[in-house]
């Protein structure tokens, strides 16, 4: 290891000074509050963003059909095909998972059954070489692995619920976004 000599110690104390030091801590502490505030304000900000940008999307459209109608009746026009559209797609997908999501936890008993001769079937063969393993916990590992599946699952419907709010406040901005079109 080099060893350092007394004159770049001295040096080395001289660029890092207690008013340095205190300006990089302040720094630090400055980045800290802005992403704590950030952290804060992040669900607000996500749903201005979105609508900010939604209702600039939605302009274009608004504008054209600002030249044939009102501006107002024009906003509603496309706001409300532009809700068809998208309630039609979420009907349309979310009925279909919702349903595949049923069949899975309707049939999650039966699959594990339906694996149990098979399990047995392992444990003779296992039995049969003189190994020994214990099959009955992988049964019982396989039972817990497919409810924590479905716990998984209802977190995952809550959430979507959360941001099923969260979707209604981007709408709702928007829409007051579009009315209120000329700044954007």
């Amino acid at each position: 290891m080099p060893r350092i000599n007394q004159r770049s110690l001295t040096q080395i104390l001289e660029k890092l000074s207690i008013t340095r030091l205190s300006q990089y801590l302040l720094l630090f502490l400055l980045g800290w509050s802005i992403v704590q505030v950030l952290t804060y304000f992040q669900t607000v900000l996500t749903i201005f963003i979105f609508s900010a940008i939604l209702a600039f999307l939605l302009n274009y459209p608004v504008r054209w059909l600002s030249n044939y109608l009102p501006r107002s009746v024009a906003v509603v026009t496309v706001f409300l095909s532009g809700m068809v559209v998208l309630i039609g797609l979420f009907l349309t997908l979310g009925s279909a998972i919702l349903s595949q999501g049923q069949q899975l936890i309707l049939q999650s008993p039966e699959l594990v059954n339906s694996l149990l001769p098979l399990f047995d079937r392992l444990n003779r063969v296992l039995s049969d070489l003189n190994l020994q393993i214990n099959v009955e916990e992988l049964v019982s590992e396989l039972r817990s692995q497919i409810f924590l599946g479905i716990d998984f699952g209802l977190s995952i419907i809550q959430g979507t619920i959360s941001n099923f709010v969260d979707l209604i406040l981007v709408v709702v901005v928007t829409f007051f976004m579009l009315l209120d079109g000329q700044p954007i």
